[in-house]
C-alpha cells in the first residue's frame, strides 16, 4: 500500500473476520476507511441498507477525491 500513488478507500465488513489490529493497519495505510458494523461479507452488496451504508459513502468519497 505504501507504494500505491492513488487514493484508496477500504470498505470493511465487521463480521468478515478482520481483527482490530488489522483494521488499524488498513486505516494507517489508506487513510480512508468505511467500517460496516454488523455487515457480513456479501452484505456489502445484498444488505437492504447498502445504498445508505455503502453506495452513497463510496460515491461521496469518489466525488471528494476526484475533485468534483
Amino acid at each position: 500500500y505504501t507504494e500505491v500513488r492513488v487514493p484508496i478507500l477500504a470498505v470493511i465488513s465487521e463480521l468478515f473476520g478482520m481483527k482490530a489490529a488489522d483494521i488499524d493497519l488498513v486505516k494507517r495505510l489508506t487513510g480512508d476507511v468505511i467500517i460496516l458494523n454488523g455487515y457480513g461479507h456479501l452484505d456489502v452488496y445484498a444488505n437492504p441498507n447498502n445504498v445508505k451504508d455503502v453506495n452513497e459513502p463510496v460515491r461521496n468519497w469518489l466525488h471528494r477525491v476526484g475533485g468534483q
